[in-house]
């Protein structure tokens, strides 16, 4: 399912399971499980005069959902609110922040996807590390 609203195209995106607004310059810009909300989101960007877009950033090595609320630019600083309506402050040069879209998700996910690897690859290293056999003392000629 397709729809034209105003300058912008709702669809149904079945990977996702969620109603998606599309900007034909930047793609996606917002999904949302109700139709109605995603008309509603429209509807707030063309009132006022800076495009909110919802983003995906990196919290502390955690990455989250929220959506820039406003820019700093001469700063080069963004906020955010995310999901959970907490707000923070973002240096974009320093600490990126990317476009909440599917492209960037399958990425995500394939970097989660290595974090377990590497995981996985530090337990067996670790194993290893626990059969050396090591010096002592004894051997050393020092007394214990």
């Amino acid at each position: 399912m397709e729809k034209k609203y105003k300058d912008y195209i709702i669809r149904f995106s079945e990977n996702t399971e969620k109603f998606e607004a599309i900007d034909k310059k930047e793609g996606v810009i917002y999904t949302h499980s109700s139709y109605k909300q995603v008309e509603q989101y429209i509807d707030k960007l063309l009132k006022k005069g800076f495009k909110r877009i919802p983003v995906i950033y990196d919290d502390y090595g955690k990455y989250r959902q929220g959506e820039v609320t406003s820019a700093i630019p001469e700063e080069k600083d963004v906020w955010i609110v995310n999901n959970e309506g907490e707000r923070c402050k973002k240096h974009i040069t320093y600490s990126p922040v990317y476009k909440d879209n599917e492209k960037n998700w399958k990425i995500l996910s394939a970097i989660e996807q290595k974090n377990k690897e590497i995981e996985k690859l530090q337990k067996e290293i670790g194993e290893l590390e626990k059969q050396f056999e090591q010096v002592t003392y004894k051997e050393l000629g020092i007394p214990e």
